[in-house]
């Protein structure tokens, strides 16, 4: 069982990040010092580097906590996937894309896309594992629907969960790229070139 200094440090952790977050946003993420989350947070800046050896480390671990959200919510619907198999493989990338840290915050996703592919190697190569999960989850979708024979016998579903995710990463690359591109607009993006996909993977 977690005790209470556990839960209290958690509680700290994610009261830090949601101020970074916050801040990124309204301010930009050069704009914004360590001492501004701190402020926000109201903690003081040796409490926040106590959790975060960066403001670089801020942002990463924003797009960690997207990760456990998304694999939290993307097992939920892999136990109860919808039964038409197009609508199925949509529903988990929609959860892949929508379902973590605040999609809408374009500011904070620019940063965290710049920092995940000119930061270091050491972070380029956590992004790239993190990615890897996220394939890893469509492809357990994916061959639960191949078990189903809903989709061809001989589909590569490695192959078929990172032609999906590249579709999802390509929609959200474009739609934090333009400020005022809507989220109806994201998901009916992702919806429209994932059914154009799936006509080959269909038994």
């Amino acid at each position: 069982m977690e005790g209470l200094r556990e839960r209290q440090r958690r509680q700290r952790h994610a009261e830090i990040l949601a101020a970074a977050g916050k801040l990124f946003t309204e301010s930009g993420f050069e704009e914004t010092t360590v001492e501004d989350v701190a402020r926000e947070a109201m903690v003081s800046a040796p409490t926040v580097y106590s959790y975060f050896q960066s403001k670089a480390d801020l942002l990463f671990a924003l797009y960690e906590a997207d990760e456990e959200l998304i694999e939290k919510r993307v097992r939920a619907v892999l136990e109860d996937l919808p039964p038409d198999p197009c609508e199925a493989i949509i529903a988990i990338e929609l959860a892949i894309i929508t379902q973590g840290y605040d999609f809408t915050q374009k500011r904070v996703w620019r940063e965290i896309m710049a920092a995940t592919l000119y930061g270091p190697q050491e972070r380029r190569a956590s992004y790239a594992k993190l990615q890897a999960v996220r394939i890893d989850l469509l492809q357990q979708g994916i061959e639960m629907l191949k078990g189903r024979s809903q989709l061809l016998a001989d589909l590569d579903t490695e192959a078929a969960a990172r032609i999906v995710h590249a579709i999802g990463r390509n929609a959200f690359r474009r739609y934090i790229g333009v400020d005022d591109e809507m989220e109806e607009t994201l998901v009916a993006r992702i919806r429209t070139d994932i059914a154009i996909a799936f006509a080959g993977f269909k038994a």
